[in-house]
């Protein structure tokens, strides 16, 4: 190669170098070097450890509020029945000291706010001022400022209840054409309970009002129920409860008619007429209902009389009054005397010795093992004279033996007349036989 050549070449090479410089340095490329991250961790860790190092041991303050008291009562105290009612609700808010780091991490259960001279203080029913003091209930180290509030006021009794009527004092109008009957009440008792001393104040417990208006149909409505001393004052107190704070008034309000009575009767003889043949004391009575009700109805039913009791002897019966769902006898008369008219009739002694049978199962075989009975019948004079044992039959209702019975037993009888009108079987008690039942072979 030749001279200049070289000196050309090193020419160049310097004229480059100059040209280029030193590698430029960005933020970028030294936080992908990981000697520079771990150099800059290790100062940035040293420069908080001496921060925090210098403020940590610094006492600061701090409130802890919402906190629940706790009042314990002695033994004796809980023996004897007494209760807190009114204080034990009471929320303390308490200031604290000490390390900032560690204030920051109480709660209000790292803190027990306590009434220590409780037990010994509260032993009658009274109102009672308990000084409050606050214990670090934790493991945490900080001090105890102060308590607010520094006291807390309880009232403490005897718990007891009662049982009171809930009197009626509802007061309305009603119109003159129809019948109101006495309010009824969802519940007519109420239990009363709380301190002792605040509920044997309580003397009474009503229903108040006024109903607006002329009542023509029933009223529904809830009323308060409100509690009275002896004096008649209203009792207001938070500290009473009550089984119930309402009732719901009830009016039932009805039409009203006057009805005549109507006797009724049982196993009345074939072509027996009733009518004009029963007299009543009274023979109307006054009744109120709803309207549809009472529309439909033309006379107020008696409870039956049954033929088989009804004699020449034996005329004058006593049946109650029965009226229909919904209906009120307005005028109290529960009982009515039916007196019956039997003149022209007499008695006559005949024996029954024929018997047939009612709904006897196919397959079985009934036959009667009493072969007569005696019987007393009642009829018009005429009729009784010709009446012979022919005219009677016994008859066996076998439904109640039910499908598969099998043997002896003794059963009822209905004595039938046929060979006479308006004649029938009288007796105090019921006639009966024997009878034994078999199945075919």
């Amino acid at each position: 190669m030749s001279k200049n050549k070289k000196t050309n070449n090193a020419r160049s090479a310097a004229d480059k170098k100059k040209k280029t410089g030193k590698p430029k340095i960005t933020l970028d490329k030294l936080f992908k070097n990981n000697k520079f991250l771990l150099a800059f961790s290790f100062l940035m860790a040293c420069i908080l450890w001496l921060f925090f190092s210098q403020n940590s041991g610094v006492d600061t303050t701090a409130s802890i509020s919402d906190i629940p008291i706790s009042i314990q009562l002695s033994d004796q105290a809980k023996e004897d029945g007494l209760v807190i009612f009114t204080g034990a609700d009471t929320k303390a808010t308490v200031q604290i000291s000490g390390n900032r780091l560690t204030l920051g991490t109480v709660t209000k259960e790292d803190i027990q706010v306590v009434a220590e001279q409780a037990a010994g203080t509260i032993l009658t029913p009274n109102t009672y001022s308990l000084e409050l003091t606050a214990k670090n209930n934790s493991v945490k180290t900080f001090k105890i400022e102060s308590v607010s509030p520094q006291f807390a006021s309880v009232y403490v009794d005897r718990y007891s209840q009662k049982t009171l009527d809930i009197q009626d004092k509802i007061e309305y109008k009603v119109d003159p054409t129809y019948y109101a009957a006495s309010p009824i009440l969802s519940a007519d008792k109420i239990t009363v309970s709380g301190p002792q001393s605040e509920v044997l104040k309580v003397a009474s417990a009503e229903v108040v009002g006024t109903v607006d208006g002329v009542l023509t149909s029933t009223y529904k409505n809830d009323y308060k129920v409100i509690l009275y001393d002896a004096a008649g004052g209203e009792i207001k107190n938070e500290l009473i409860t009550t089984s119930a704070d309402s009732v719901t008034v009830t009016i039932s309000v009805l039409s009203m008619s006057r009805l005549p009575l109507e006797a009724t009767f049982t196993n009345v003889p074939a072509g027996f007429n009733t009518d004009n043949f029963a007299k009543m004391v009274p023979e109307e009575i006054e009744i109120a209902g709803p309207e549809d009700t009472i529309a439909k109805l033309g006379s107020v039913e008696l409870e039956p009389i049954d033929f088989t009791e009804i004699s020449p002897a034996n005329t004058t019966f006593t049946r109650e009054v029965a009226l229909p769902n919904g209906c009120k006898n307005i005028s109290n008369i529960t009982q009515v005397v039916v007196t019956l008219d039997l003149s022209g009739y007499s008695t006559t002694r005949q024996t029954v010795n024929k018997f047939s049978f009612k709904n006897l199962p196919g397959g079985y075989t009934a036959t009667p093992t009493t072969s007569a009975i005696d019987v007393t019948i009642v009829g018009p004079d005429n009729a009784i004279e010709d009446l012979a044992s022919s005219d009677l039959s016994a008859v066996i209702d076998l439904k109640s033996l039910g499908q598969d019975f099998v043997g002896s037993t003794e059963v009822p009888v209905t004595i039938e007349v046929t060979g006479a009108k308006n004649c029938w079987a009288y007796s105090r008690v019921r006639y009966t036989a024997n009878i034994t039942v078999s199945k075919n072979e």
